[in-house]
């Protein structure tokens, strides 16, 4: 059952919703403006659901768990073993505060959170999915001085692996943000696919990019501070680099245009070096 809302009112929708748990598996909701609370069971009780977007609703507010009967049903069918889930979106949900801890969702592959400007975390344990393959960042609270990616657990079981599956990531800052990238990217050695925007005192890529083995397309946008490449002996380290481009890192685009001194570090990716307008 594929549930399709728009504009509906908010006690409408978690009745659509709790009242269909068994038989729900992809849910679009857009344009809510009522305040909205969704059943923490469309997660911990729905082996069906495939996926689940909740866009351009400016009073939802996350997910909600009731003591009791709910409670009771998560002790009788919480089986994520099951769970089929496999991509989550939230964009343009101002009052969005927090998600659910989503650890146990092996089946998930794409996770998405664009605009949420409340949000101050991102759920715990999806460092730590097996099958993530895409996670996209942007819009968080403006309040956060630090890009708040996912830690490196020291009590992770020897089974789990930092973001094993990740091949497409996208980050985003903002304005006032007052840290450079996370570390934890160095560990990403799956990933395939970076995009790094609107680091506003990011200067220096870090040496640790040529961890990144396995990139294939690195896009920089936005980043006014940045000047400087990783060393040249980083840069051919990345080996499987096709596609480098850089937007509106200006500082940097004359640094790299022949004959200036960032030039020699990419000279030997030619025409994959793309400096879009």
């Amino acid at each position: 059952m594929v549930l399709d809302c728009a504009g509906i009112s908010g006690m409408t929708l978690v009745s659509l919703v709790a009242n269909n748990l068994a038989s729900l598996t992809d849910i679009y909701i857009c344009n809510c403006t009522h305040p909205t609370l969704l059943p923490l069971l469309l997660f911990r009780g729905n082996s069906v659901l495939r996926t689940l977007t909740v866009s351009c609703c400016p009073k939802f507010e996350g997910f909600r768990s009731d003591d009791g009967q709910e409670e009771k049903d998560l002790q009788l069918h919480h089986d994520l073993s099951k769970t089929s889930l496999y991509r989550l979106k939230f964009e343009v949900c101002p009052s969005l505060t927090s998600l659910p801890d989503l650890q146990g969702l092996n089946a998930l592959t794409s996770l998405v959170i664009t605009v949420c400007k409340s949000l101050k975390s991102l759920p715990d344990g999806i460092q730590y999915l097996p099958a993530l393959e895409e996670l996209k960042i942007t819009g968080m609270s403006d309040d956060l001085e630090s890009f708040p990616f996912p830690p490196l657990r020291a009590d992770a079981s020897p089974d789990e692996k930092y973001f094993i599956s990740l091949r497409k990531l996208h980050i985003n800052g903002w304005p006032n943000l007052k840290s450079d990238l996370p570390e934890q990217l160095q560990y990403l050695t799956s990933l395939r696919d970076l995009y790094i925007g609107m680091f506003p005192l990011l200067e220096t890529l870090p040496e640790w990019f040529g961890n990144l083995s396995s990139l294939k397309e690195l896009s920089l946008y936005d980043c006014e501070q940045l000047k400087y490449l990783p060393s040249k002996e980083q840069m051919l380290l990345l080996t499987s680099l096709k596609e480098l481009t850089i937007q509106g890192c200006r500082l940097l685009e004359v640094r790299c245009e022949p004959g200036n001194d960032e030039a020699h570090k990419i000279s030997h990716l030619g025409s994959a070096v793309s400096f879009a307008l």
